[in-house]
């Protein structure tokens, strides 16, 4: 009885074997038998933010200045090359320096005392605010791409800040 057994099987084995990889037309090859189940119900497509990330490094070109200090977020510092969460920068015509610095809208605190000026400052054609600290460092900031750009000097003028803030790209 147990070699019956262990004969027939061997045979089913085979035939379904032979049917599996025997060659042929896969596509003209019907299986032995299907299974029929009922349609599951589909779930909803996950939605995903495909608007582009915003760009946080706008940056000065290399011919206007000259890339000297760079701090990443966790507190890296020197001339690294990705992360910078400030960089400053030398400028070619002048010397002077300039911090760039890019902040999320959470980090972003106002400033104490904005500038009252004559007429409304604009940065990369975005509304800004402008300040004079006592240290005597002056600095501009402007809302672009849902980050708080903020780039300051202790030397130059706020003309002169507006202007080279206007040539970031």
């Amino acid at each position: 009885m147990t070699a019956l057994t262990i004969g027939a099987v061997t045979v089913a084995l085979v035939f379904f074997a032979a049917l599996a990889f025997a060659p042929g037309k896969r596509a003209s090859q019907t299986p032995i038998f299907t299974l029929s189940a009922p349609a599951l119900p589909t779930m909803a497509r996950p939605t995903f933010n495909t608007r582009p990330v915003p760009d946080r490094t706008l940056v000065l070109s290399d011919d206007d200045a000259v890339k000297t200090f760079r701090i990443t977020s966790l507190g890296q510092t020197g001339l690294v090359n990705n992360d910078a969460v400030a960089t400053t920068y030398r400028l070619r015509a002048t010397g002077d320096l300039v911090t760039v610095l890019p902040l999320p809208m959470s980090e972003a605190l106002p400033y104490a005392a904005p500038l009252a000026l004559d007429r409304p400052l604009r940065i990369r054609g975005r509304p800004a605010d402008a300040t004079f600290t006592v240290n005597g460092t002056t600095a501009v900031r402007w809302l672009e791409n849902g980050t708080v750009f903020e780039m300051s000097s202790r030397t130059l003028t706020l003309a002169q800040l507006a202007e080279l803030a206007n040539r970031l790209r």
